[in-house]
């Protein structure tokens, strides 16, 4: 588990294969950033086949604490190529602002920095 939001309960699973945004069920024992879990759902396809993973609904989730190796070593990357990494970059913050919980940073990757 790489995220976790302890008030709403979302959470971000990740492996070598990509990532998933996942919300617990209140009542859930919650596991801690870092664990290795096993998650458990029944899951059904909706709607049009053309999107298929974002027509897929997960119930009677159950999620297992396995074991608390640590979160991965990051990699170092562009800022274009975050998707599915768990990642540490440099990069100038041009704006932020706050929406509710969520901090959300603008940054422009096209800056060479000093290093």
């Amino acid at each position: 588990m790489t995220f976790l939001d302890e008030r709403t309960h979302r959470c971000h699973l990740q492996d070598s294969s990509g990532a998933l945004a996942l919300t617990l069920p209140s009542g859930a024992l919650l596991p801690m950033v870092g664990d290795r879990v096993r998650v458990k759902a029944r899951l059904s396809l909706h709607g049009t086949a053309g999107a298929v993973l974002r027509n897929v609904t997960l119930s009677e989730v159950t999620v297992e604490r396995l074991n608390h190796p640590g979160l991965p070593r990051p990699e170092p990357v562009r800022v274009d190529e975050f998707e599915n990494h768990l990642i540490e970059t440099t990069a100038v913050v041009r704006a932020a602002h706050r929406e509710g919980s969520v901090l959300w940073l603008e940054i422009n990757a096209s800056v060479e920095l000093a290093g």
